[in-house]
């Protein structure tokens, strides 16, 4: 029975040069057997795409911006949930307020046209683990109805992003799997970090055994690494 994998990135799908050169591998194999991978990643396709190409990763689909976009391996953009510009104007002005001027936009180029270019995600860096998690809390307030903020917490730094409320990782692999026809019971996810948590609540979640606390603590399947888990699967 044909099964579906979404692996997040950074942290997961790439530890270190050995280990996703093993994941491709493993990957290869897994899509051979008539299953379906995907990555699903806060990154956006400018620069992910390089990394496709870079290490020659296959997929099925691959998730952008943290469920901002979705497209497939053909570069047919599946879905696309951009910011109101309105919105985008209004969460700059009290990001410059409170946080300078480090703001970070991540921009996507539509693929198809190729003109216009709209915003996905917005990201923002703050020092403090505290402030950050506060500033997420108010903007998440303040613009309920429009977007969802969370805080990513690194061991340098802190980053709180900002994306449309209408979809997240766990929204756009439910409408992958819509599309597939593939029962949530032969969904299998894989990440380490918060914006993982819902999709490892709602699937066969995992988690990386280097995965932040928070995840740790409601994941109660761990593995070393995603070659290990798609070994695991298959003979499920």
């Amino acid at each position: 029975m044909k099964k579906i994998l979404a692996s997040d990135y950074d942290g997961t799908f790439y530890l270190n040069e050995k280990n996703i050169k093993e994941n491709v591998k493993e990957v290869k194999d897994f899509r051979k057997k008539g299953n379906i991978f995907m990555i699903a990643t806060g990154n956006n396709y400018e620069n992910f795409i390089k990394t496709v190409n870079k290490y020659h990763i296959e997929y099925d689909y691959l998730i952008l911006d943290d469920g901002g976009m979705i497209i497939d391996n053909k570069n047919n953009v599946i879905s696309a949930n951009f910011i109101d510009s309105d919105i985008v104007k209004e969460i700059s002005n009290v990001i410059r307020k409170e946080c300078g001027n480090i703001s970070i936009y991540n921009q996507w180029k539509e693929i198809e046209k190729g003109r216009k270019t709209k915003i996905t995600k917005i990201s923002t860096q703050i020092n403090d683990v505290k402030t950050a998690k506060r500033f997420a809390k108010k903007i998440n307030k303040l613009y309920k109805n429009y977007i969802h903020a969370y805080t990513m917490i690194f061991k340098d730094v802190n980053i709180v992003e900002i994306i449309s409320n209408k979809i997240d990782k766990k929204e756009a692999i439910q409408k992958i799997s819509d599309i597939e026809k593939v029962n949530n019971s032969n969904v299998y996810v894989v990440g380490d970090g918060y914006n993982d948590l819902n999709m490892i609540k709602h699937f066969n979640g995992y988690c990386m055994r280097n995965s932040v606390s928070e995840l740790l603590e409601s994941c109660e399947n761990q593995v070393p690494s995603v070659s290990n888990l798609i070994e695991n699967i298959v003979n499920i």
